[in-house]
């Protein structure tokens, strides 16, 4: 799935995409502005390489998704953004 179409089924199921951009944003920011290299708030984790927000991760799993006991397929791959090629090389 790509970027849209994760947004779409987001925004499919009531979730309101807009806010929780908002707020990774301004987390994410407060931690670029003090040079920092990650943020931990409300949690979430969020990792941070080359002034930007690279990875967020939970502390806990959501219990609407699959058991831990099952495993899933792994992913296809997905469809390469206009950022790939941007920060191609800014490892």
């Amino acid at each position: 799935m790509d970027d849209g179409a994760a947004i779409a089924a987001l925004r499919a199921r009531g979730i309101n995409v807009g806010a929780i951009r908002r707020k990774l944003s301004i987390l994410g920011g407060l931690g670029v502005a003090n040079d920092a290299t990650a943020v931990t708030a409300d949690g979430l984790k969020l990792v941070i390489s080359d002034r930007a927000v690279v990875t967020v991760l939970a502390k806990k799993l959501r219990q609407d998704l699959t058991s831990l006991n099952e495993a899933s397929a792994a992913p296809a791959p997905r469809k390469r953004t206009i950022l790939d090629r941007d920060y191609a090389g800014h490892d």
